[in-house]
C-alpha cells in the first residue's frame, strides 16, 4: 500500500497514550485510498496533561480530524467548542472533527457497537440486556441502547458501586456483583449479554475464570474486545451453542463513522466492512508470524 503524498495532504490521527500499537492508521490509509482522499493518518503520542495543547495544535496545523482513545476521552473535552448530544451524554469523546479551527467532538464508539448488532439482525427495542462491566465502554453502550428503546439493563461490575453509578435514576436498571450465582441468575433472564470489560483481551493475562453461568443463557454474546479475534467468551458461548458478535464489528464500524464524518463520505458498510475486516485479519496474521519467528 503506497501513498503519495504532496502539499495538498491533508492529515487525520489518534491521539493516545500509548499509541504505538494502534491499528487506526492502517485501517484509515486503507480507507483514504480506496475513497480517493489525499490524507495521511498518523498516531499522536499524547498524555492526558497535554490534550489542550493537542486541541490548539489541531486548529494551527489544519489536523481534519482525530480518534480519541484513553487517556484523553475525558480530558479533551474542556477544549473542545462543541462536543455532541451523545458525547456529552457519555461524559467521554472518541473522535474530534476541525472545521475551519471550529473542534467539535463525538462519541461513535457506541454508534459502531449497535449497527454491529444491527448487521448481525439483534435488535436491543424492549430487551433485558446483561451488561459485564461498568467502565467508560459500558456508560456510551447504555447510553445507546437507551436510545434504542432497550427494555431494561442489569449491570455487573467487580465492583458494585460503579456499576450501581450507572444505574442511578434509571428506571429498569438494576446492577450487582460480577459473582457466578448472580451471573447465571441474569444470564437466564437475558435477551443479550454484553462483554464490557478487558478480560480476555490478548496482553492483559486476565480472564473469566467460571463460565458456568452460560449454560443458563440462551441469547447472543456480545464482546467489545477485539483481539484475539474469539475470546474465551465467545468460544465457550460458541460450545454452548449460543449466537455471538465479535469485538471486531464494533472496531470496524466506529472506525467506519469517523471516516463519514470527517471526510464528509458515505460508506458503502458491507463492501467497507469486508475490506477493512480482511485488511485486519492479515494484519493480525502478519502479527503472529511475527511472535512465531522470535519464539
Amino acid at each position: 500500500m503506497l501513498k503519495e503524498v504532496s502539499g495538498h495532504t491533508k492529515m487525520m490521527g489518534t491521539v493516545g497514550h500509548p499509541i504505538v500499537h494502534s491499528l487506526s492508521p492502517l485501517i484509515h490509509t486503507a480507507l483514504g485510498i480506496k475513497y480517493n482522499k489525499d490524507l495521511v493518518y498518523l498516531a499522536y503520542d499524547i498524555t492526558a496533561d497535554k490534550a489542550g495543547d493537542f486541541a490548539q495544535a489541531m486548529r494551527t496545523l489544519g489536523i481534519l480530524g482525530v480518534n480519541i482513545t484513553m487517556p484523553n476521552k475525558q480530558a479533551i473535552i474542556p477544549f473542545l467548542d462543541e462536543v455532541d448530544g451523545m458525547a456529552a451524554r457519555c461524559g467521554a469523546v472518541n473522535l474530534v472533527k476541525n472545521v475551519n479551527g471550529h473542534l467539535t467532538g463525538y462519541n461513535v464508539d457506541a454508534a459502531g457497537f449497535m449497527i454491529g448488532l444491527e448487521q448481525n439482525g439483534i435488535s436491543v427495542t424492549g430487551k433485558r440486556v446483561l451488561l459485564l462491566g461498568a467502565g467508560g465502554a459500558a456508560r456510551s453502550l447504555v447510553e445507546e441502547m437507551l436510545d434504542h428503546k432497550v427494555g431494561s439493563i442489569c449491570i455487573l461490575n467487580r465492583t458494585p458501586e460503579k456499576a450501581e453509578e450507572l444505574c442511578a435514576g434509571r428506571e429498569a436498571f438494576s446492577f450487582g456483583p460480577m459473582e457466578p450465582e448472580r451471573m447465571a441468575q441474569e444470564a437466564a433472564a437475558a435477551d443479550l449479554i454484553v462483554n464490557t470489560t478487558s478480560l480476555g483481551m490478548a496482553g492483559t493475562g486476565a480472564d473469566y475464570t467460571d463460565f458456568a453461568f452460560l449454560d443458563r443463557a440462551h441469547c447472543p454474546v456480545v464482546e467489545v474486545v477485539y483481539y484475539p479475534l474469539k475470546t474465551t467468551l465467545l468460544l465457550e458461548a460458541e460450545k454452548r451453542g449460543l449466537p455471538i458478535v465479535k469485538g471486531l464489528d464494533m472496531l470496524i464500524y466506529q472506525a467506519l463513522l469517523t471516516f463519514e464524518i470527517v471526510n464528509d463520505v458515505k460508506c458503502d458498510f458491507a463492501a467497507d466492512y469486508a475490506f477493512v475486516e480482511k485488511l485486519l485479519l492479515d494484519e493480525f496474521d502478519r502479527q503472529e508470524r511475527e511472535k512465531a519467528a522470535v519464539r
